[in-house]
């Protein structure tokens, strides 16, 4: 494949580094390396068991506009090792693979019939024909119709529109044809070699801007080449052409590394303003969940806390959560943390460093997880440590906690690798114990075994005996070790659950905290919750997880915006595009009602549709990412999104929770609004 890049690149580019990730659970062997900030998630190919409606036709989720890459290419294990199935796509395998990586490098789209919708002939102005659905022109071939068992040449013209009846199709000539582009469009064609370009001297592989495809509707005409050299990789003439008489060996070099546990370290901020609001309370119960139920039992933990210079220490080395005992004792840790002093993020960053290098281990590919409410007022400053953390490849999570939370936060997560959230501080937020439990369910990509959170809310309970009820669904593909979390600040609480079968488990707390697990596999069907408080009101969290309970993947929401900076003084760069991905395994789920609520930081909530319709924001129909455009910002503030999906009766979704913030650039104030994924629950299922 690396040779036809370099042919179908002019020259410009070719592999030349492959780095190959195998799972943890495989045997080890002496020729695999550990692997660093390598991980599943982070692929851009993925070999793995088959989409349930591709099969094993090699294909790219792509969810952005064009020239935004695609996430990444999932190839299955069958088009590896078998070269029959392989060929059934295309001649060599490889080309189909360069196929798909115009669409995961460049954001390209096919150049051919896709949807049942898309028409296959047209008028075409230029050589005054019907021509099918191609690009180029040069491409020769015939129209064709299936019968019965096989197929007939020279298809009847349709009396209306005069093109070729319905069921007819385009068939290039495969093995006798002139035309050498496009890539993108009949790649199997044995002279294809190139992309489409826009060179009017080259009649025969001018890119045909005028047939009705994907490439040029989302692209707005332009040939593949157009979109490439907007592309870093060719921009202002980036790697141009190598000389002719240049001999280039365009062989990758591979390295194989080996999953390994994950390795995480809470660094958490006891400065004396998380003594404010019940911060660090709160802060307590999120890290409880995160250490008792979130994070698996091959995992290390270690526990930093900062304030002052003096008073930043290791707490707790990496410990591997292997029982029940252990993960009480780090609870008790935590439980003992005061808040009192300055914040020196500096300081706790290094620290977290030395936990993971203790023992002389490596630090690369090790998670720090930071949460602090303030600016930075201590050196060594973030700005100082960032470049150490980059080149010993340790990622940082960060939880900003409330809007005083230092905005260098944004940008070390960004910079590393990792992840960030914020959490608003509102005492109807679910988002701080959200955000901990998504650094573990985020990278749990590929794993069997993966957290599901089925419910995420928070709602007022009524003082004087008054009750909240909810309801939540547990469909068959999970059940195993749910657990019905409730937390609150103040008083006691009593909880009725309901079964389907009617069965009800009650538990009454004042700790501030009831846990109920239900043992074995849960039942499936609608479970109903009643929340009672015989005091004074209260604002009560509920989270409810699971665990799957058989071989079939459970059903995930997952939610994302296309870009991190949103410009509102410039018109064509300011909006986003909203992402809700429904998916269970790799299959896509259709026909969910998908919703976006976006509440401002004056009080407004805007309410979108995401849809899955192949129109407007989204690009492929029935692909189960819903999509929609988002552009009524109310100026500076916060933003916030949250992602809910409906399914059937009898359907449990659940989601992914987000913590994405993105800065809205105005030209007249230079403020910034934070614009922030989390707190994604599923509603309650229709």
């Amino acid at each position: 494949m690396s040779q036809l890049l370099f042919t179908a690149t002019k020259k410009r580019a070719y592999l030349r580094n492959i780095t190959i990730l195998v799972p943890k659970t495989w045997t080890k062997n002496s020729t695999y390396e550990q692997a660093g900030i390598e991980a599943f998630e982070k692929a851009n190919v993925i070999i793995d068991k088959p989409n349930g409606v591709q099969g094993d036709n090699p294909y790219v989720k792509q969810k952005g506009e064009c020239g935004q890459p695609g996430t990444f290419m999932h190839l299955t294990p069958a088009f590896i090792l078998d070269d029959a199935v392989a060929r059934q796509y295309g001649t060599p395998p490889a080309k189909t693979v360069l196929h798909e990586w115009g669409h995961l490098r460049w954001g390209l789209f096919d150049e051919y019939p896709v949807d049942e919708n898309d028409p296959h002939f047209y008028h075409d102005s230029i050589s005054e024909r019907i021509e099918g659905v191609r690009c180029s022109r040069g491409v020769t071939g015939k129209d064709y119709k299936r019968v019965n068992d096989g197929f007939v040449w020279n298809c009847n013209p349709d009396n209306e529109t005069n093109l070729p009846e319905s069921g007819c199709r385009f068939a290039p000539d495969v093995y006798n044809n002139v035309g050498t582009t496009s890539i993108m469009s009949h790649h199997y064609v044995t002279s294809v070699i190139g992309f489409c370009d826009n060179d009017e001297t080259d009649s025969l592989d001018q890119h045909n801007d005028q047939a009705p495809n994907r490439q040029n509707r989302l692209c707005g005409g332009r040939s593949a080449w157009e979109v490439m050299r907007e592309h870093e990789d060719f921009r202002n003439n980036h790697n141009p052409p190598v000389s002719t008489n240049t001999d280039i060996d365009t062989t990758p070099t591979f390295k194989v590394v080996q999953q390994q546990p994950k390795r995480y370290v809470l660094v958490l901020d006891v400065s004396g303003s998380m003594a404010n609001d019940n911060k660090l309370v709160n802060l307590k119960k999120a890290c409880a969940e995160f250490l008792l139920n979130t994070v698996a039992e091959d995992s290390q933990v270690g526990i930093v806390k900062f304030s002052y210079v003096y008073s930043t220490t290791i707490v707790k080395h990496l410990t591997t959560m292997s029982s029940r005992s252990v993960r009480e004792d780090m609870v008790s840790i935590v439980n003992g943390l005061i808040a009192n002093g300055g914040t020196c993020i500096g300081c706790g960053l290094q620290e977290g460093i030395d936990v993971l290098e203790n023992n002389n281990m490596a630090a690369a590919g090790g998670i720090l997880v930071v949460v602090s409410d303030g600016e930075e007022n201590r050196p060594p400053y973030i700005r100082e440590i960032k470049p150490i953390l980059i080149q010993k490849e340790v990622l940082v999570d960060t939880l900003l906690f409330t809007a005083s939370a230092d905005e260098q936060l944004i940008s070390l997560a960004k910079d590393t690798g990792g992840l960030s959230f914020f959490e608003t501080g509102n005492t109807l937020s679910t988002s701080l114990t959200d955000s901990l439990s998504k650094t573990i369910t985020q990278r749990n990509s590929g794993q069997e075994d993966v957290l599901v959170q089925i419910l995420s809310e928070s709602f007022t309970v009524p003082g004087g005996g008054s009750s909240f009820q909810g309801s939540m669904y547990i469909d068959s593909t999970i059940g195993n070790n749910t657990r019905f979390l409730f937390t609150w600040s103040t008083g006691s609480i009593t909880v009725t659950l309901r079964a389907p079968d009617n069965v009800t488990i009650t538990q009454g707390s004042g700790s501030g905290v009831l846990n109920i697990d239900i043992n074995g596999t849960t039942q499936v069907g609608k479970w109903l919750y009643t929340v009672t408080s015989s005091g004074s009101g209260k604002t009560v969290q509920a989270q409810i997880s699971s665990r799957p309970s058989s071989e079939a993947a459970p059903i995930l929401l997952s939610a994302s915006v296309s870009s991190d900076t949103v410009d509102i003084a410039d018109p064509s760069l300011s909006r986003i595009v909203i992402y809700g991905e429904v998916t269970q395994g790799y299959t896509p789920v259709v026909g969910a009602t998908v919703k976006a609520y976006v509440d401002a930081s004056n009080g407004k909530t805007h309410t979108l549709q995401l849809l899955d319709n192949g129109a407007g924001a989204d690009n492929t129909k029935n692909d189960g990412i819903y999509s929609a455009y988002f552009l009524t910002f109310e100026g500076d503030g916060t933003h916030s999104v949250r992602v809910v999906v409906k399914g059937e009766d009898g359907v449990s979704v659940k989601s992914v929770v987000g913590g994405q913030r993105l800065p809205i650039i105005t030209n007249t104030s230079k403020l910034y609004t934070r614009f922030c994924i989390f707190n994604l629950p599923n509603d309650h299922t229709c």
